[in-house]
């Protein structure tokens, strides 16, 4: 008499996704291949909740080279700025972040500057939300950085701006 497996629901939704590469190769090589064709074959629609499934599908698909173990290190980088960026946005709401972050340019250009081997600017930018444009403008700024001028731009480089001398 035969043994019939039980499989978990997660293992049969990625098989009728069509994301079971996401699963570890030694999970696949245990399903009978006649199994895992008749789960590839079901259709997404007789379940209620289907139009979930393809958004969540269209996830996993990504989830699936994040879960790679070729990319670990990236993965827990990832994820520990994920946490950080959700933390902040909870604890200050989103517009007083970009608030946060408009103000203190000069030390998000220096941050930028020096995690720049590891990051290249555009991802930062991404992960912050702050325009490329936005932070070129703010590194410009940076470089000028004269505390004796109004505006706190160096009258050198920039010398068509109010001064504080009196004649």
């Amino acid at each position: 008499m035969s043994k019939y497996n039980s499989y978990h629901t997660v293992i049969k939704m990625c098989y009728i996704l069509g994301v079971e590469d996401i699963l570890p190769q030694e999970i696949r090589n245990e399903i009978p291949y006649t199994t895992s064709r008749d789960w590839k074959n079901q259709s997404q629609q007789k379940f209620i909740g289907y139009q979930f499934a393809e958004q969540l599908s269209k996830g996993l698909d990504q989830a699936k080279y994040i879960l790679d173990d070729k990319v670990k290190h990236e993965r827990i980088l990832f994820n520990s700025f994920c946490r950080i960026k959700i933390t902040f946005i909870e604890m200050i709401g989103k517009t007083n972040f970009q608030r946060i972050l408009q103000t203190n340019k000069n030390s998000i250009v220096t941050l930028f500057e020096r995690v720049k081997p590891l990051f290249n600017v555009k991802t930062m930018c991404l992960f912050t939300d702050v325009k490329t444009k936005t932070y070129s403008s703010w590194k410009s700024i940076a470089r000028l950085k004269c505390p004796s001028s109004v505006l706190n731009i160096c009258f050198r480089k920039v010398p068509n701006q109010i001064s504080n001398k009196r004649d």
